[in-house]
């Protein structure tokens, strides 16, 4: 199986993802239970972290798993798992600026979106390493 990219790589985003069956996403301690709902836990999450970008992940679990930053179709098969985001401070600091522009929280969720994708294809077994050839 290729490297996980959460463990093996640097990455510029948090993914908190939650399941019962799977152990998914970077480690953190947040307790989703004393959250209403995923839209309350995304509001606490921004302010918790300070964030400069906020994205939610979705998992399609169905003869294997599929990871995207957007909902899937099939509302048996699939559902939200959690959020990946980077905070402002850490935003700045990667993009060498002091504060985050709309130009660098735009860039800042194109880096998460990747970084999902990138996840997703860990999940599937994808080679991480074929941009190279």
């Amino acid at each position: 199986m290729s490297f996980n990219p959460r463990t093996e790589s640097e990455n510029l985003g948090l993914m908190i993802c939650f399941h019962n069956k799977y152990n998914l996403g970077d480690w953190h301690n947040i307790d989703h239970q004393k959250y209403t709902g995923w839209a309350h836990m995304g509001q606490q999450l921004k302010k918790q972290f300070d964030a400069a970008a906020i994205l939610p992940i979705f998992l399609y679990d169905h003869g294997g798993l599929t990871m995207a930053t957007a909902p899937f179709y099939c509302q048996w098969d699939s559902g939200q798992v959690g959020f990946i985001l980077v905070s402002k401070h850490d935003a700045a600091k990667h993009f060498g600026v002091t504060y985050c522009t709309k130009k660098i929280r735009n860039a800042a969720r194109a880096i998460l979106t990747a970084e999902v994708e990138e996840y997703n294809n860990y999940l599937n077994g994808d080679d991480n390493d074929t941009d190279d050839e």
